[in-house]
């Protein structure tokens, strides 16, 4: 399968679930106001959920502050959220948080206006734009391994996450805003860091209103304020530049045109665009490759098959575009680190109307979470599901199974916009790393997934770095 294809979620005939649908089992415990969130908080996202995931199976009840939330770990709930009935699940108040922090983009857009920004946007991730971009893409991961074995030319222990940050931030970089304007100021690893934890923060604690100086209004508002100053300079070089045919995404928004308006990007348009592309863009790949190398450090086989299907199919050091789409066993690692390690835990939409998922009755108003991290894990589905094994992708192995079990990326229309992106640049790197060294977790590390509003781990990842040549 290509790397740069994302797969097909078709509707279907569903599973028959109860008529009329019933209430699904609520969770004890929720305290008036704050709900469930002390049992959150001291729990973990991750380990409590997997444990209401083994109590009370595909579907119940949680508070989470004003929300009544039914949590649903089943294929025909997405389904039905992401696609065959997606007008009646949408982004409402939910994710207001995270529109205090990214903005109006095309991640929390609802309804016209996101239909407008997302035909808009699309044509700049299609196949063309990808492959006028990787070479930028290419171009910065040969410069990373050069300064990588500058730093240590007889190998040594790196911080792979760390190091995963740095570099797909230089690649995201490079892609949105180009390789002329790499010189100039960027935000840094704490501040892109800090965004994130904001977020989490205003998604899974009471919201204070700013004026008050807690410990988290005072992040939120020092976070943003850096952030914005750091995004609108480089919108402004970039729009000082004489070369406005650039193949960067901000000089794509920069350039865009609604063909049936009339109308440009707002400069507070564009800067929500870039601020979602960049704090979201470098997160998902850096924690993808940063679990690769968690998740295989007792594996390998899988660098062996690795190594073997880049000898046979990239005769140089760095795959090219074309390279990409052969590299079949590749994209099933990427795959299976997706499925373990999805980018995010949950999927939130608010219920317009009244409606049913799998047999249980969600309100109107009320919140529902898609647990993907348990439909990524349900033994239903998947066999061994704690087991990291590439092959359960294969074409052979692929061909029965629900589709609707697997989205890393969401699915329907709502499917990331820079999915494509984000697998050849994982793919791009995990080639040049893989052709250039050996890599080996340091053992004794006790790694778990911690849930922050992306799935990160708990410590620092330690890898032991040999070169090949």
């Amino acid at each position: 399968m290509s790397v740069a294809v994302a797969a097909k979620h078709r509707p279907r005939k569903h599973r028959e679930h109860p008529e009329p649908p019933r209430l699904a089992p609520r969770v004890p415990g929720a305290l008036p106001f704050v709900g469930h969130g002390p049992l959150l908080r001291r729990e973990g996202a991750l380990p409590l959920f997997r444990r209401l995931h083994e109590e009370y199976g595909d579907a119940y009840e949680v508070a989470l502050g004003p929300w009544r939330s039914l949590v649903v770990s089943h294929p025909d709930a997405f389904e039905r959220v992401m696609l065959s009935h997606k007008a009646n699940f949408q982004k409402g108040s939910a994710y207001d948080p995270v529109r205090e922090v990214l903005g109006a983009s095309v991640l929390t857009l609802e309804n016209q206006p996101w239909k407008q920004r997302r035909r808009l946007l699309q044509p700049h991730f299609h196949r063309r734009q990808l492959r006028e971009m990787f070479a930028g893409m290419s171009a910065v991961v040969e410069t990373y391994l050069t300064d990588l074995r500058r730093r240590m030319p007889d190998g040594g222990v790196i911080d792979i996450h760390r190091e995963m940050v740095q570099l797909t931030l230089d690649v995201v970089f490079t892609a949105l805003f180009g390789p002329d304007l790499m010189g100039i100021e960027r935000a840094s690893y704490e501040v892109l860091n800090n965004t994130l934890v904001v977020v989490d923060k205003r998604m899974n604690s009471i919201r204070l209103p700013l004026w008050i100086p807690t410990a988290n209004n005072r992040l939120y508002t020092r976070t943003l304020r850096e952030l914005d100053r750091v995004v609108y300079a480089v919108i402004e070089a970039a729009r000082s530049q004489p070369n406005t045919e650039a193949a960067t995404l901000l000089a794509m928004l920069l350039a865009t045109v609604d063909e049936e308006q009339g109308t440009a990007l707002t400069a507070k348009d564009v800067r929500d665009e870039v601020v979602t592309l960049y704090v979201a863009g470098h997160e998902t790949t850096a924690l993808l490759l940063t679990w690769m190398f968690a998740l295989t450090g007792d594996r390998p086989d899988v660098f062996a098959a690795l190594d073997a299907e880049l000898e046979a199919e990239v005769s140089t050091a760095l795959p090219s575009f074309d390279d990409i789409p052969k590299l079949a066993y590749l994209r099933q690692v990427i795959d299976e680190v997706l499925r373990m390690r999805p980018p995010t835990a949950m999927l939130s939409r608010n219920t317009v109307e009244d409606d049913n998922l799998i047999g249980y009755r969600v309100r109107a108003g009320d919140l529902v979470l898609l647990n993907l991290f348990d439909l990524h894990h349900h033994r239903d589905y998947w066999r061994q599901p704690e087991r990291f094994d590439p092959e359960r992708f294969s074409p052979s192995r692929s061909a029965n199974r629900d589709n609707w079990c697997y989205t890393p990326f969401s699915a329907g229309p709502r499917i990331c916009i820079g999915n494509t992106f984000a697998l050849n640049e994982a793919a791009l790197i995990i080639a040049g790393l893989v052709r250039a060294a050996d890599w080996q977790l340091l053992p004794d590390q006790h790694i778990e997934p911690v849930s922050t509003g992306t799935i990160r781990p708990s410590a620092p990842v330690r890898v032991r770095v040999r070169w090949k040549d």
